[in-house]
């Protein structure tokens, strides 16, 4: 018998930008429904030049573990600012990418703004939104700036969720979880027409199912352009895998 879901550890990726802010937001609000703890990531990658010498290497090195430490406290700052859930700083070198997916697996949600931006002007949460979502088999909350009215109904558990793909059980688990702890209202549409204008009034959520990647190991184009286009927040569930939590409590 499939353990009901449960997260107990939800994770949000910030860059410290406007995205970012509105990620710490609504994540806080979720951990803090689900009675899970809050993990704030950030990412940064530091070069060491190959022609480094022993000294050189060694003085680098402490540099990074200052640079590391200035920059959780920075991320404690930057979170007290967007939630009062309390945060565990985690500063991790490499490209962010690599360090969301590395890290993924440990937790039941992984939450990070995008910016949503297509060719060479994509920020790093903008590209790296669609790498994680692709990659990841934890579900991924995808975020934009979201403005006070979004962030408020996450605040105060009535959220209007848009549902695009109710056919695995991960999905209906997680619509479940969310009628229980968001209050939230169900509306059910279309994947292609998920962010349509005429479709989001009203809406707080949208909820879309991976039902796997095309033959090309990519997203659906339909995921894509949810993914690249919808100004709502959108929660990315993908149907392989069984979450942590359920794999902790069987």
């Amino acid at each position: 018998m499939t353990m009901p879901l449960k997260p107990a550890r939800v994770l949000v990726a910030v860059d410290f930008g406007g995205a970012s802010a509105s990620a710490v937001a609504l994540a806080g609000v979720l951990a803090q429904a689900f009675g899970a703890q809050l993990t704030v990531l950030h990412a940064e990658t530091l070069e060491m030049p190959p022609y480094f010498t022993t000294a050189q290497i060694d003085a680098l090195e402490t540099e990074r573990r200052d640079a590391q430490d200035a920059a959780a406290e920075y991320v404690r700052t930057f979170a007290s600012h967007q939630t009062a859930m309390p945060i565990s700083a985690l500063i991790v070198d490499g490209p962010p990418a690599e360090a969301i997916l590395r890290r993924a697996p440990e937790f039941d949600l992984v939450v990070l703004g995008t910016h949503g931006r297509r060719g060479p002007r994509r920020w790093w949460l903008g590209s790296v939104a669609e790498a994680v979502v692709q990659a990841a088999v934890t579900p991924v909350l995808v975020t934009r700036v979201v403005d006070d009215v979004t962030v408020r109904a996450f605040r105060e558990r009535h959220v209007t969720l848009a549902v695009t793909d109710e056919a695995s059980d991960a999905s209906a688990r997680w619509v479940r979880l969310l009628e229980r702890t968001l209050h939230a209202t169900i509306v059910r549409v279309p994947e292609l027409a998920a962010c349509a204008p005429d479709r989001l009034q009203g809406v707080d959520l949208v909820l879309v199912g991976l039902a796997g990647l095309d033959v090309t190991g990519r997203l659906s184009d339909a995921s894509v352009q949810v993914l690249q286009g919808c100004p709502r927040p959108v929660l990315f569930v993908p149907d392989e895998g069984v979450p942590p939590c359920e794999r902790r409590s069987s």
